[in-house]
């Protein structure tokens, strides 16, 4: 269950951010972690750093914004498609409003299976968030202040046949 405070349901992330305890084999060659958030690199065994977490923050985003993991199936399954397999586009959100402008690129960047070609750090990763979150703040008050859906929101009432004071 969601962990709350104050009433409102709050997210708690529990494996994200060691890289470098799930990229440590044990004495039987295992891998420990959560297989379906895994780099690449970690599957494979390779040296790692922050830029596996990238990748974990990335499947995360992709199953936020998807509703679904990037890939199912057994744990073999999974693992090989990691190393191997792009992940398929994101869909149409409900509603048929498209994702905000450059959403889908960072995630795609940050599913990249060579970490050379994710972002270097989660502070460049951060980077880009906050011009995606500029754009949209941007892109909200143009259209406020747009007169055409000024005047559409103002007779919006009038269409919807507004409460008789009667």
């Amino acid at each position: 269950p969601p962990a709350h405070e104050g009433g409102v349901p709050q997210a708690r992330i529990l494996d994200f951010g060691v890289a470098d305890e799930i990229g440590k084999f044990d004495k039987k060659g295992l891998i420990a972690g959560t297989f379906p958030y895994m780099a690449p690199e970690v599957v494979r065994g390779e040296h790692i750093d922050g830029r596996a977490d990238l990748y974990s923050l990335g499947v995360m985003l992709y199953e936020m914004l998807a509703g679904k993991l990037p890939f199912d199936g057994s744990m073999e399954r999974v693992l090989q498609a990691h190393q191997s397999t792009r992940p398929p586009p994101l869909p149409t959100p409900a509603g048929g409003q498209p994702l905000p402008e450059g959403l889908g690129e960072l995630v795609e960047s940050l599913l990249e299976k060579s970490p050379e070609n994710r972002p270097a750090t989660a502070e460049v990763a951060n980077k880009t968030v906050q011009r995606i979150l500029r754009k949209m703040r941007l892109d909200d008050t143009q259209m406020k202040m747009n007169p055409l859906l000024g005047a559409e929101a103002a007779s919006a009432p009038q269409r919807l046949g507004a409460p008789s004071t009667e």
